[in-house]
């Protein structure tokens, strides 16, 4: 807490800082321990001068959102019995996310990641890209235009002479050696 006062305390120009200060204690109001809620209590007239703080900067007010979030704490804290709802629907999102996780994570072996080869060897955060081939935007375009390159290689390659085809080798191998080279550069760093 000694250091959420110490941001409350910063000039305004620095009022990011002080707007984050506020919303971290206002979630630690409906989340925290109910030390804390007393701990605000005690210095509520620290959040109360933040009310009338005021910072312009290119003609825009700046410090808008910090009053209001300070007008919104101070009353949430003055106020026992929305208090107590506010801290009850807290609980019950914890316990519903809480709940959906654990949904989730039990369908993967203990939550690592990886599925049994039973369930399809899905692997968490990748996409099965076969099964929604076709529903994804992003894959036909991509299949379009990956086609798209492979036909004109090969009607370069149809139309062209053996010594295109061969400065087009010779080509690629120079990118290969630039490649290595640059590889090179980056380990020595």
């Amino acid at each position: 807490m000694k250091y959420l006062w110490e941001k409350l305390n910063l000039k305004p120009k620095e009022h990011i800082q002080i707007f984050k200060a506020l919303h971290l204690m206002e979630f630690l109001v409906k989340n925290g321990a109910t030390r804390i809620i007393q701990d605000l209590k005690d210095d509520i007239f620290k959040i109360r001068t933040l009310q009338d703080l005021t910072f312009h900067q290119d003609g825009l007010d700046k410090c808008r959102g910090i009053r209001e979030k300070a007008k919104s704490l101070c009353d949430l804290i003055s106020d026992p019995d929305r208090l107590d709802e506010e801290r009850e629907f807290s609980k019950k999102n914890r316990e519903k996310f809480r709940q959906f996780s654990s949904e989730e994570s039990s369908k993967y072996d203990h939550g690592i990641g990886y599925t049994s080869p039973d369930k399809n060897d899905f692997i968490i955060g990748t996409r099965n890209l076969e099964k929604n081939k076709g529903d994804d935007k992003y894959y036909k375009k991509h299949k379009r235009s990956s086609e798209k390159k492979k036909n004109k290689k090969k009607k370069k390659y149809e139309s062209g002479s053996d010594d295109q085809i061969e400065s087009d080798s010779e080509s690629s191998s120079d990118s290969d050696s630039e490649r290595e080279r640059r590889r090179r550069k980056k380990e020595r760093k």
